[in-house]
């Protein structure tokens, strides 16, 4: 038979009949296929089709009526109803719509490529690898690993960046080069105890003495401190921080001052070295 567009790999199913003389006492007859339900068959007696089960039923090729159909020549007909068989469609498919609206998922085991993918709805916390929009955020990227979320990887698989499992820790792989400014969070704390999860830059104006402590520090971390001891206030310092004794006690003079500390190491005595200005203000 014709098609339009390219023919199917498979064939359809083909139906089948049978046709059986009624003597008025003979109520089972024997098909030639079994059709495994009554549902599959239609029954007619002269020309009237028969309700399944009520009128008769099947057991594998056997079709038993309920009451002996009338005497006839060929007056009984079965028409097997057609089983659909597999269709193997075309390796490649080319279709060329202006646009495919598609309101349940589209699965692919290979890739799909296009021009632009524009997505238009958010994704959620249960997503493997998805890519989502809204109004307020833009493109949105959600991934679930189990040991990074998001991974950026260059054309040679490697790892450029990556966002750790359930966290907001972004990690750069390598250089990081930036045209234009490169600012944070600068911090007011004025108690002298810096809280270096919060931020790396802080600003202190101390009401009393106090002793320089920078805790949650980690490895490599390095920031600022704007001193303001308008008062003139001691400070000290915590057993983990290293600074020059004479540079210490000279913080104690009013002004304002430059602090600048490096974190060798997450604990530990002498492991946060700091240096500062002398006076500025």
């Amino acid at each position: 038979m014709p098609y339009l567009g390219v023919a199917p790999a498979g064939t359809f199913g083909t139906s089948a009949k049978d046709r059986f003389s009624g003597d008025g006492s003979t109520t089972a007859f024997t098909m030639t296929q079994s059709p495994g339900s009554v549902n599959k068959i239609d029954v007619f007696v002269d020309n009237v089709r028969q309700e399944p089960t009520e009128a008769y039923t099947v057991g594998g090729t056997t079709l038993t009526f309920t009451a002996a159909p009338d005497s006839g020549t060929n007056n009984i007909y079965v028409v097997h109803r057609t089983e659909t068989q597999s269709l193997i469609p075309p390796d490649d498919i080319v279709l060329s719509p202006s646009s495919i609206d598609a309101t349940g998922n589209i699965d692919s085991d290979g890739d799909i490529f296009g021009a632009t993918l524009n997505a238009d709805g958010d994704t959620s916390a249960g997503d493997n690898a998805a890519i989502g929009f809204t109004a307020a955020e833009g493109l949105i990227l959600t991934g679930q690993g189990s040991t990074s979320d998001v991974t950026i990887k260059n054309d040679a698989d490697a790892t450029v960046a990556s966002i750790a499992t359930g966290t907001t820790i972004f990690t750069l792989s390598d250089d990081a080069f930036v045209t234009g400014r490169s600012s944070g969070t600068v911090t007011t704390d004025n108690d002298g105890n810096f809280d270096l999860s919060v931020s790396n830059n802080f600003i202190c104006t101390p009401s009393g003495d106090f002793t320089l402590t920078f805790s949650n520090p980690a490895a490599g971390q390095s920031g600022n401190v704007s001193l303001i001891n308008s008062g003139g206030h001691t400070v000290s310092a915590h057993a983990s921080v290293a600074i020059n004794a004479t540079i210490l006690a000279a913080l104690a003079t009013a002004g304002t001052y430059h602090l600048a500390y490096y974190c060798s190491a997450a604990s530990g005595n002498n492991t946060i070295l700091v240096s500062a200005s002398s006076a500025l203000t």
